[in-house]
């Protein structure tokens, strides 16, 4: 059994290893042609920059753009910086706080003090577990609430039919969770950002649901936003609560798939306590005398 869980084991990750590759095959077909026509303008409007300013050298205007690109890379914004709100006042530091001990992490501001960063570190050390408890108890009360106590009354209410109502009732609660945790915030984020269209805001609110947070799309970061402290909250309660769906999401799917007796499938077998060796031990002491 040990041999057999060893070679399921070893075959996951022959294929996790061939998905991150042909995921990096992927990526690279599509985005490099991409990459290269950026780095050609780029080249380009330097060039033209270059011989319109022939008073500024090479040298001076990469120091001046690596100041700049090093500014913006912290958050600071380069363009329009007068009429942006602050980084890092209270309502934003809560923004970060909350993206951070997610494990989101957009990167976009970033703490830019040596002693910011040290305690950034520290904070993170007793924040994330602390944050990985609270939604995974909160999920399970979430489960509570969605799924088990109502399928318990339907089950009551309709006995004989326990494995039809679950695959109904889970497949119900799936849809619904796709469209609150996903759908209608990704609605809501492309009325509020400008920029930004439905399929953009319903890509920031899968990466950032599913903790990747990449930084590419960062929301209330517009100039001229109305109320943007209370937008900032808004999205704090939306990322939390958006986690905890996830969870429940992922639950659900696990419980509807039932990938629980897959999974096990790659575990080698428990060993058995010692009382329950001892116990068995005068009934193969008897079956071996019968031998």
């Amino acid at each position: 059994m040990i041999r057999r869980a060893l070679l399921w084991y070893f075959a996951l990750f022959l294929v996790y290893c061939g998905y991150l590759a042909l995921g990096a095959l992927i990526f690279s077909a599509i985005e490099e042609p991409y990459e290269t026509h950026l780095r050609h303008e780029v080249k380009r409007w330097r060039a033209r920059f270059l011989a319109i300013h022939p008073c500024l050298s090479a040298a001076e205007l990469d120091s001046f753009l690596s100041s700049l690109l090093g500014a913006s890379r912290y958050g600071v914004a380069v363009v329009g910086n007068e009429s942006l709100p602050m980084r890092w006042d209270f309502v934003s530091a809560l923004f970060f706080t909350s993206t951070t001990l997610t494990t989101t992490g957009f990167g976009h501001p970033a703490p830019l003090s040596a002693e910011g960063k040290v305690f950034c570190v520290v904070y993170c050390i007793f924040g994330i577990p602390l944050t990985l408890v609270f939604v995974t108890l909160s999920s399970r009360y979430a489960l509570l609430c969605l799924r088990n106590l109502p399928l318990h009354s339907l089950q009551l209410r309709f006995p004989g039919r326990e494995q039809v109502l679950h695959h109904v009732y889970s497949l119900i609660l799936l849809f619904l969770l796709v469209g609150l945790v996903f759908l209608i915030p990704a609605q809501l984020f492309s009325v509020m950002e400008v920029d930004w269209s439905f399929f953009d805001s319903l890509y920031f609110c899968f990466i950032s649901i599913s903790t990747i947070g990449l930084g590419d799309f960062v929301p209330g970061e517009q100039g001229g936003q109305h109320r943007p402290h209370i937008y900032k909250l808004a999205i704090i309660v939306y990322l939390v609560l958006g986690l905890i769906g996830m969870y429940v999401l992922l639950d659900v799917l696990r419980g509807l798939l039932q990938l629980r007796s897959l999974y096990t499938r790659f575990l080698p077998p428990r060993p058995r306590p010692p009382h329950e060796a001892t116990a068995n031990e005068p009934r193969l002491s008897a079956v071996r005398r019968g031998m």
